[in-house]
């Protein structure tokens, strides 16, 4: 979904092959772990300018149902996950925002906010060296249920 002309292709051929496209699923995201202080500017663009954002507008053309994929970092923040979150605050935005415009087509708009998981992934060197400068918990801070 990083590319706009490939996305808007893929999804006029699904709907000259199959004379519609029923549901879409906005799954594409990358989640880059860091401190706002860092200034890792490439990461965030990467985030914002090519998948997170841009892609999910890339890929929301006419569907009976869209469903953005988005996550409680969508509401509620932390330490290293600043700039991330700030994508799915703008998910979350982008999708109400869609919602209104297309209420009237009967396009249904739906937003996925999953959570933490319950058990915890695999570290990577990138989340040990969060949990190391944040000293964040990897419990999940959301009440919200879990999908």
């Amino acid at each position: 979904m990083t590319d706009e002309g490939q996305a808007h292709a893929l999804i006029r051929r699904a709907k000259d092959e199959l004379g519609r496209v029923d549901i879409l699923v906005n799954n594409a995201g990358v989640m880059q772990l860091s401190k706002i202080e860092k200034g890792l500017s490439d990461e965030w663009r990467t985030m914002f300018d090519v998948v997170n954002v841009m892609g999910l507008l890339h890929a929301t053309d006419a569907a009976v149902q869209v469903v953005n994929i988005s996550s409680v970092a969508g509401h509620k923040t932390r330490p290293g996950v600043g700039a991330y979150s700030g994508t799915k605050f703008a998910v979350n935005a982008i999708s109400e925002a869609l919602r209104q415009e297309l209420i009237e087509d009967k396009v249904r708009v739906t937003v996925v906010e999953r959570g933490q998981p319950r058990q915890s992934s695999p570290a990577t060197p990138q989340t040990r060296r969060l949990k190391k400068e944040s000293r964040v918990s990897t419990g999940s801070t959301s009440s919200r249920p879990r999908i």
